[in-house]
């Protein structure tokens, strides 16, 4: 059981043959990357999908207004959500 629930998260944080994500795919149509930026977005949506659901990520993005500003804010996101193991 526990092969079956590592290739379904596998499955769903790293689509086979490189498909996009629903949330990739929707956050492109709504707003304008550049090749580099869209690397980032992926690999942002990669660390932010541990801790936030998609409805909770376009949630937060909704109000941007510029491709960048989307990719500032998940980082931050992000930061504010990473583990500081230094207090443990």
């Amino acid at each position: 059981h526990i092969a079956l629930i590592v290739v379904h998260v596998s499955d769903s944080f790293f689509p086979i043959n490189n498909q996009k994500t629903y949330l990739f795919t929707q956050i492109t149509s709504n707003w304008h990357f550049t090749v580099t930026q869209k690397y980032k977005l992926e690999n942002l949506l990669r660390r932010i999908k541990v801790f936030l659901c998609d409805k909770n990520v376009l949630e937060i993005i909704k109000d941007c207004k510029k491709g960048n500003s989307v990719l500032n804010i998940l980082d931050l996101k992000i930061k504010q959500s990473e583990v500081d193991w230094s207090n443990s």
